[in-house]
């Protein structure tokens, strides 16, 4: 009987080779060929109507003609299938780690980036205030020159445009 249940089920023993679980506790406590066999003699002796979800189910599968085995965990058991997810779960998180790193270059660059262009703008803003400052002192200049020219007696203006009064 213990030969008929990896048959059944697909499995070989150098599946188990170098796991946690050995083949022969995987046949004693996950797939025990007896467990199977009690569980359909508890099906068939069951009230239809008083099955769960998953008696119902596997009560249709081996009810058929010829009896459908895909109920049956074939090439799959929970052992190695935990093995299986701590290997995806591991390569999810590299994946995960990866995109991180990613993102952290990203980031900098942008951060590079945006400070560059802070200096930039900080530069242009100081070439602005200094055209600026040498505007109005231009200007301040003009001023001082137009005040600095000889100022005429009351009345009187070197402008063409003004008409003099006579003395």
């Amino acid at each position: 009987m213990a030969i008929l249940l990896p048959i059944m089920l697909g499995l070989e023993r150098v599946k188990f080779e170098n796991k946690e679980v050995t083949f022969e506790e995987h046949i004693k406590h996950e797939h025990s060929l007896w467990h199977y066999l009690f569980f359909i003699v508890y099906i068939k002796t069951k009230e239809s109507t008083e099955f769960t979800g998953p008696e119902s189910y596997v009560s249709d599968m081996i009810n058929t003609s010829p009896p459908d085995l895909e109920w049956f965990p074939r090439l799959r058991c929970m052992s190695l299938n935990t093995e299986e997810a701590e290997n995806t779960e591991q390569n999810e998180m590299k994946e995960l780690r990866d995109q991180l790193n990613d993102t952290n270059q990203v980031v900098k660059q942008l951060s590079s980036q945006l400070s560059e262009l802070r200096d930039r703008m900080m530069e242009h803003r100081k070439n602005q205030q200094r055209s600026y400052v040498q505007r109005i002192q231009q200007l301040g200049n003009l001023h001082n020159r137009t005040q600095s020219t000889p100022q005429t007696a009351p009345g009187t203006s070197n402008s063409p445009f003004v008409a003099q009064r006579p003395e």
